[in-house]
């Protein structure tokens, strides 16, 4: 889930890592230092915006895609599509 940097907050500590793109451009990702799970992560290609990951939250209930990404990495048996998600 994507949302406005300016309207988030970040409680307690991560870890941080950097991934520079061939671009120049790059990602910050960070993680729980305790179990290493992806929490969040700042996209170049999406300035101002933070994605938080689902599994952070207790409830996704009135959480409803929109979007879909990397849908050349996705697993054969995802069925999920852009079309599927404007139903």
């Amino acid at each position: 889930m994507f949302f406005d940097t300016e309207l988030t907050e970040k409680i307690g500590s991560s870890t941080t890592y950097k991934k520079a793109k061939d671009s120049g451009k790059s990602l910050e990702f960070h993680f729980c230092p305790t179990c290493g799970s992806a929490v969040f992560w700042k996209p170049y290609f999406r300035p101002g915006l933070t994605a938080v990951a689902l599994g952070c939250f207790d409830s996704t209930l009135g959480l409803k895609p929109s979007q879909t990404v990397y849908d050349e990495y996705r697993h054969a048996w995802v069925a999920v599509t852009v079309d599927e998600l404007s139903k």
